[in-house]
């Protein structure tokens, strides 16, 4: 049998209004009938009805947290991030995953969400036109992660991609580097065009030529680093490092070329970027960029909180990148 408000008002001999507000910390009572009355709830199996109370208020309390690729430890840090700041601002997390592998929140993903009752979105991708349209249709809150947004006045967080990548590239030329290949996902996606241009500036600064077939992309030159190293392989490219789109490429790029008896840094260098090590620690010392990533979560939070509340959201700014130097980039020359 369910246990209701009125159950455990009645075990207590109290109103259900007052069982109601003790259990949500609301309410003027003594401390110690706040304790009795949650203990009874315990005893007697209470579970808050949160679909009732979405019904009663308009609100579930639930975000929804959506990204592409499960296999990015960068997500799983952003995730835990964000889910530990809404747990403070009493909101619930859902984590979704849109596989459709084109980089963009499907319609089909945002109607998942709508079912489960979620407030808002916090959304790594950007969305597809008709995702937007059912958005903006149900009056739910959305907000861009680390993208740009194609839809004019769509809130987003951006990290500085552009400057991030003309360090990493300018370290590599100051380290003798300047045959360097660059492993990206596709252009279509903003930050991927940001750090190539980030890539190509710390290049002319350098009266380097920019090589359009020093550009391998996923999709179109393969799956991963790996895929990657094995197709600058087979097209006999000339590189002394590699400049990766992320962490996991570089890490890949690394095992593929210890396949190929290729020692980093002693014969390639190759730096990432996130900083996937500043929280998961792995023994590998990747030369990487670093983002804001605790800024980006705190002010993803504050953001969602007050699109929701109606408030206004005091607006900060976030740390520049920086470089994470590791054991992966030799001097040369």
């Amino acid at each position: 049998m369910v246990c209701r408000l009125k159950d455990i008002a009645a075990a207590l001999n109290i109103s259900a209004n007052t069982v109601s507000c003790a259990l949500k910390g609301t309410g003027k009572m003594s401390d110690e009938l706040r304790v009795r009355i949650k203990k009874k709830a315990a005893e007697m199996g209470y579970v808050s009805n949160l679909s009732a109370s979405a019904l009663r208020t308009g609100y579930s309390k639930a975000i929804a947290i959506v990204y592409d690729n499960n296999f990015n430890p960068y997500y799983s840090i952003m995730t835990g991030l964000l889910q530990k700041r809404f747990s403070v601002e009493k909101y619930d997390v859902m984590i979704f995953s849109d596989w459709s592998h084109r980089g963009l929140l499907s319609a089909d993903m945002v109607r998942q969400m709508l079912a489960r009752g979620i407030d808002g979105i916090v959304s790594f991708l950007d969305a597809e036109e008709e995702a937007y349209e059912l958005i903006e249709a149900t009056g739910k809150k959305l907000f861009v992660l680390g993208r740009e947004a194609t839809r004019p006045g769509v809130e987003t967080i951006l990290t500085d991609d552009e400057t991030g990548a003309y360090i990493a590239t300018k370290y590599l030329i100051e380290n003798g580097h300047r045959n360097i290949l660059y492993f990206t996902v596709k252009l279509s996606i903003s930050c991927a065009q940001r750090r190539l241009d980030g890539h190509r500036r710390a290049l002319a600064e350098a009266k380097i030529p920019f090589r359009e077939e020093n550009v391998l992309c996923i999709g179109s030159d393969g799956g991963s680093g790996r895929e990657m190293v094995m197709t600058a392989a087979a097209r006999k490219l000339s590189y002394t490092a590699i400049f990766c789109f992320n962490d996991m490429f570089a890490l890949a790029s690394m095992m593929q070329l210890g396949e190929y008896g290729i020692r980093v840094p002693e014969d390639i260098s190759v730096i990432g970027y996130d900083h996937v090590e500043s929280h998961y620690f792995l023994p590998i010392g990747l030369t990487t960029i670093d983002t804001d990533k605790v800024g980006m979560a705190d002010m993803a939070v504050r953001k969602m909180v007050a699109m929701l509340e109606g408030k206004e959201e005091p607006q900060t700014a976030l740390a520049p990148p920086r470089l994470i130097v590791g054991k992966t980039v030799a001097k040369i020359g």
